[in-house]
């Protein structure tokens, strides 16, 4: 059985079929196991987000709500696509608000502002804290952050 797996492991899970077949001589048991693949398994990047405003009055006329993205040292901003990033896996950041690269926070590490319908927005939230949820891609990898927001 230890065989198996390192073959899972080594060569992915098409090859599962063929390794069974070849240890139990059992073509039924390698078509009952045999798990379709779809390449590597990629993990959402952390970044850092910050939100502004901090607290949200749905009441407020303004145009939009500001966010700052700042991916791990090792990544550049210019590699996130910002055409993938959305705001609670729906909001796209609107494309009539400047783009801007920065250093928000002051700490030596470059961090993207883009900005997001606050109509939008605000009909997401829910009366105090809610969590917003930042995703989108950064050289073809995911991303995702949160920050969380008081509605008043």
């Amino acid at each position: 059985m230890k065989r198996v797996f390192w073959a899972l492991v080594l060569f992915g899970c098409a090859t599962l079929a063929i390794l069974v077949m070849r240890l139990f001589a059992s073509p039924l048991l390698a078509m009952v196991i045999t798990i379709p693949s779809y390449g590597r398994i990629v993990y959402p990047i952390k970044v850092a987000v910050d939100v502004d405003p901090d607290s949200l009055n749905p009441e407020s006329e303004g145009k939009w709500i500001t966010v700052y993205i700042e991916p791990p040292s090792s990544y550049n901003v210019s590699e996130i696509d910002v055409s993938s990033i959305r705001l609670n896996d729906s909001i796209p950041v609107d494309d009539e608000a400047s783009i801007t690269v920065g250093d928000h926070d002051h700490d030596d590490i470059q961090d993207l502002m883009i900005k997001f319908d606050r109509a939008q927005v605000v009909d997401l939230l829910s009366r105090g804290e809610t969590k917003l949820g930042i995703t989108g891609e950064i050289n073809e990898d995911p991303f995702e952050g949160s920050y969380t927001v008081n509605t008043g």
